[in-house]
């Protein structure tokens, strides 16, 4: 039914007449309300940023009109009065109000498990999922999102709008058009278009909708309806896509906006904050050319580190050839999102957490390139050379600028399938602190020892 300004009462702030009132709420959007009233100045207190407010009718049902939180309020002095003008939303806007940073990385969590998982945050919070939706199948992530905005977005991908319901006073969030049916009810239609400008937007993206899918009728009525309230309109099954209620000549006058179920659709959104963006982490696990992580924006969250990225490399070939040298366990790494489609997201590069130690710092001059491994080996090609050693330097290979070459080690070997030629234009010189064997496997043998002498021994000896 209708109500006139007598029947409406707010509760959460003491009004004594209330002389105008609009309410308005579309899917994707917090419920609004607009509400002017008069209050005795001896008897009003300050109100406080999001306290909750409740309009209601004071027929003996005692029917709430609209839930939600305070947002905004200014007054003006009338004689002994004091003139308020209250605006709030819906508690959908509690989502709101905080961007946050997080993934959610286990891709076979359902979006409803995802829905439930945020509004566990929130006392009370409760939702109605209209459709379900299978596992989200890639990697999600909250970066400058409200909660709100988030959960719109991801839904939006399956083209699910998200809506709350305002005459509740809590969270409750309707994910997907439910069935909520109401019986028919007396009214006047006062207009009809048709949508031609999200019929546009989705058919660029492969998505059709008929004509009549985005047919709008817009009807007066004097009973109060929800969002996605759905009834028999002109045989047929219509939707509540759009509340509209105001105030004419102290009676309250309800404008709804009906549409078809499968034209009440939302247009995908994607997470344009991070495109060209680049997050950290450390790595978890390492297998193959892909890397686990944790990332630090998801520190204090209870997050599943299960997502497996592909770790780029500078040179990768069709033929197995190329650079595999993958970062370790602990190392912090960054992933680069280059498109707005986070499967595209890349691991690339290391971030240096090396703080120096007592020996000379290895990243101290620029113009040299060091490579070291976690186990110790090591090479540095640096003004002097290149030098490669192994841990703990127990085997070192020096090759200088200067055409020298040092090999360091507690054994060395040489082995050729043919023959070893050593020559030099001027001296070859051979130091051991023991002695010096020099055998050929069909006998022949040299030895000198530690005393000084030479041994010649051979099957035959030619002396010139």
């Amino acid at each position: 039914m209708a109500y006139d300004l007598s029947q409406l009462k707010l509760e959460g702030i003491e009004i004594k007449n209330i002389i105008n009132c609009q309410i308005s709420q579309i899917p994707g959007e917090h419920g609004e309300l607009s509400l002017t009233g008069y209050v005795e100045n001896d008897k009003f207190e300050e109100a406080q940023s999001l306290q909750p407010l409740r309009l209601y009718s004071l027929e003996e049902s005692e029917e709430n009109i609209f839930c939600g939180v305070l947002t905004a309020i200014s007054q003006e002095a009338r004689g002994q009065l004091l003139m308020l003008h209250i605006e709030a939303k819906g508690y959908t806007y509690l989502l709101d109000l905080q961007k946050k940073y997080r993934t959610f990385q286990d891709i076979s969590k359902t979006y409803s498990e995802i829905l439930h998982q945020i509004l566990d945050e929130y006392e009370g919070a409760d939702c109605i999922v209209a459709q379900e939706t299978g596992a989200i199948g890639n990697l999600e992530i909250q970066y400058q999102e409200t909660d709100w905005n988030f959960l719109k977005r991801i839904y939006s991908k399956l083209y699910i709008p998200l809506a709350g319901e305002i005459r509740i006073p809590a969270i409750r969030i309707y994910a997907g058009v439910p069935a909520l049916n109401m019986n028919q009810q007396d009214y006047e239609l006062t207009e009809m278009s048709l949508d031609f400008k999200l019929c546009s937007s989705l058919k660029e993206i492969g998505y059709e909708l008929s004509e009549s899918d985005v047919l709008d009728c817009l009807i007066k009525t004097d009973k109060t309806c929800g969002i996605f309230t759905s009834f028999y309109f002109c045989e047929l099954f219509m939707v509540v896509a759009g509340v509209k209620a105001y105030m004419h000549q102290g009676v309250m006058q309800i404008e709804l906006n009906l549409r078809k179920k499968e034209g009440i659709v939302a247009v995908p959104q994607f997470p344009m904050a991070l495109v060209g963006l680049a997050l950290e982490g450390s790595v978890l696990e390492v297998k193959g050319e892909s890397v686990r992580m944790h990332f630090f924006i998801d520190d204090g969250y209870p997050v599943a580190d299960v997502y497996w990225f592909t770790y780029s490399t500078p040179s990768a070939s069709p033929d197995g050839s190329g650079w595999y040298y993958m970062p370790e366990i602990g190392d912090r790494l960054r992933v680069y999102f280059p498109t707005k489609y986070l499967k595209d997201a890349l691991a690339i590069s290391a971030v240096s957490s090396y703080k120096g130690t007592g020996e000379p710092d290895r990243m101290a001059d620029p113009s040299s390139k060091y490579l070291r491994s976690a186990s110790g080996q090591e090479m540095n090609m640096g003004g002097n050379g290149i030098y490669l050693a192994s841990a703990g330097k127990a085997a070192s290979l020096m090759i200088g600028t200067d055409g020298g070459i040092q090999v360091k080690g507690n054994v060395v070997e040489i082995t050729a399938d043919e023959s070893i030629d050593i020559n030099a234009e001027t001296n070859i010189e051979f130091h051991s602190s023991t002695g010096a064997i020099y055998r050929c496997e069909q006998g022949g043998c040299m030895e000198l020892d530690i005393s000084g002498n030479l041994k010649i021994s051979g099957s035959k000896l030619n002396i010139d």
